[in-house]
C-alpha cells in the first residue's frame, strides 16, 4: 500500500468520523424538533380545541382521546363543506344506550402544516354542541405531545422520537384506537 492509499483510507475513515457525528446531529434535532406544532385553546372544563382544515374548509374541533381514529362532524357542517358520505357504520356515544347508524365519508385533514389524506369522517347528528370531534387516534403515525400549559400539541416523527429526561412516561394499552391508562384518584377532603 503507497502513501497514496494510505492518506486516502485516513480520510475516508475522517470523512466517515464527520459523517457519522452529522447523522447523529440530524437524529438529534429529528427527536426535539417537531413535524408540526398546533395551538390549543383549553375551556373551563379543561376539553382542548385546534383549528383544522377538512378538505380545505376551516372547523374548530374538539380533541377527543376516546373518539378512536376518526373526525366526527356535524351533519349540515359536513354538507356545506362539500363532504358526501360515501358509506355507511355504526356508532355511539358515551351517554348513549345504543349504536346509531351513521354516514362516512374520506376527506383530507390538515392541522399546522400537515396533511393527511384519506381519513374517515363519520357524519352525523351529533349529540354535542361542536361541529367537528377531532380523534386523537387519527395522529397514531406520530408521538403526540399535549403541553397543557402552553397548550399546545406538538407531533412528532415516531421513528426518531425520544423523550425529554425530565418528562414522565405513562404506560398505557390501546382499545378501539382509544388510550386505557390505569389511575388512582385521591380526592383531598375524602
Amino acid at each position: 500500500m503507497d502513501d497514496c492509499e494510505r492518506a486516502l483510507q485516513r480520510a475516508l475513515r475522517v470523512s466517515g468520523v464527520v459523517l457519522l457525528l452529522l447523522v447523529q446531529v440530524l437524529l438529534v434535532a429529528c427527536r426535539v424538533s417537531p413535524v408540526t406544532s398546533i395551538p390549543l385553546v383549553r375551556s373551563d372544563d379543561y376539553e382542548l380545541y385546534l383549528s383544522a382544515r377538512i378538505n380545505g374548509v376551516k372547523f374548530t374541533c374538539w380533541l377527543d382521546s376516546g373518539a378512536g381514529d376518526r373526525i366526527y362532524l356535524e351533519r349540515d357542517r359536513a354538507i356545506a363543506a362539500g363532504i358526501r358520505p360515501t358509506t355507511h357504520g355504526r356508532s355511539a356515544w358515551v351517554s348513549s344506550e345504543t349504536m346509531i347508524v351513521d354516514e362516512r365519508a374520506k376527506a383530507t385533514l390538515e392541522l399546522g402544516g400537515l396533511k393527511l389524506d384519506d381519513q374517515e369522517v363519520v357524519v352525523q347528528n351529533m349529540p354535542v354542541p361542536e361541529d367537528c370531534v377531532l380523534g386523537m387516534g387519527t395522529l397514531r403515525q406520530f408521538v403526540v405531545e399535549l403541553d397543557y400549559d402552553a397548550p399546545a400539541l406538538h407531533l412528532y416523527r415516531s421513528a426518531t422520537y425520544q423523550r425529554s429526561a425530565t418528562g414522565d412516561a405513562v404506560a398505557f394499552t390501546l382499545k378501539d384506537a382509544g388510550p386505557i391508562v390505569p389511575a388512582i384518584i385521591t380526592f383531598a377532603e375524602r
